[in-house]
């Protein structure tokens, strides 16, 4: 073995290459050395910078659908290891896709196609006569709506025909994301146009589930929409306060990271995720809920 200086066992090309690479180490840990201040301040900055693109990332994971492997499993469900990697890599939301039709569940049904705007819409029709009026049934995050048809079911034991729809990004309807409700509120707003031409005077239901109830509040409060009751199955009450509760649910504080994460999904989404409050948007309710 060479007991010589490191630099007297390197190969004379190797030596050359080595020696610049060892002033500029030198030259750097000066700088750092004589500018304190300025040095915590450019690790601060990048700091920054880089909490800031995991935002980024986190916004759009969480928000796309994605096709082409699993979803990720829910924080409680994740070994440490796992937790740790979600948080540097993001998410994974699979494409939600309908498991089932109507016909499994021996429910008469008809599909039809909706417009909300750009989007395509996927609707059933479950219909029920003598009829009491229709409910139009609104999922989940991250579902479709074929995870409604139980409900469907007792809702039509109880006369009513059903309208089901599949938000943007989600079963049969066109796209690949979701804004947690907020463009949703168009969808919801499509949905009870369809079901008034149907309803024949009869009385029109919202029923919401989750983000489909954040949505059905948004349709009240923003698109006009009227319906003579309304049923509301845990809403979240504040977007910037359930995205905490993810971070806080991954063991991690919860602030700035579900700040940035809200402010990153509006400026993908073209959305105000700060003012996306269904708290506020059951003020505008006038029906029995």
């Amino acid at each position: 073995m060479c007991k010589e200086a490191e630099s007297d066992c390197l190969m004379p090309e190797d030596r050359e290459a080595a020696q610049p690479q060892r002033s500029r180490s030198r030259r750097v840990g000066r700088w750092i050395r004589r500018h304190p201040l300025r040095s915590l301040g450019l690790s601060l900055l990048l700091g920054f910078a880089a909490v800031n693109v995991l935002a980024f990332r986190h916004a759009g994971a969480m928000t796309t659908f994605v096709s082409d492997r699993p979803s990720t499993h829910s924080p409680e469900e994740l070994s440490l290891g796992a937790r740790a990697s979600a948080l540097l890599a993001g998410v994974s939301v699979r494409r939600p896709e309908n498991q089932e039709t109507p016909a499994e569940s021996q429910l008469p049904f008809s599909s039809h196609v909706l417009s909300a705007g750009e989007t395509r819409l996927e609707a059933w029709l479950i219909p029920c006569s003598p009829c009491e009026g229709v409910v139009v049934l609104c999922h989940g995050y991250a579902a479709s709506k074929s995870s409604l048809l139980p409900i469907a079911s007792e809702f039509r034991a109880l006369g009513y025909t059903c309208v089901l729809v599949d938000f943007r990004g989600s079963g049969g309807s066109s796209g690949d994301r979701t804004s947690l409700g907020y463009h949703e509120a168009q969808d919801v707003a499509a949905a009870v146009a369809f079901a008034r031409e149907r309803a024949s005077g009869g009385r029109v239901v919202l029923f919401g589930t989750s983000m489909g109830a954040a949505a059905a509040l948004r349709a009240i409060h923003t698109e006009g929409v009227q319906p003579d009751a309304l049923i509301l199955e845990a809403p979240f009450n504040r977007l910037l306060a359930t995205i905490a509760h993810r971070f806080e649910s991954m063991g991690v504080p919860s602030s700035p990271g579900a700040e940035l994460l809200v402010f990153w999904g509006s400026v993908r989404g073209g959305i105000n995720g700060f003012a996306h409050n269904p708290a506020e948007y059951a003020s505008s309710v006038k029906c029995p809920t």
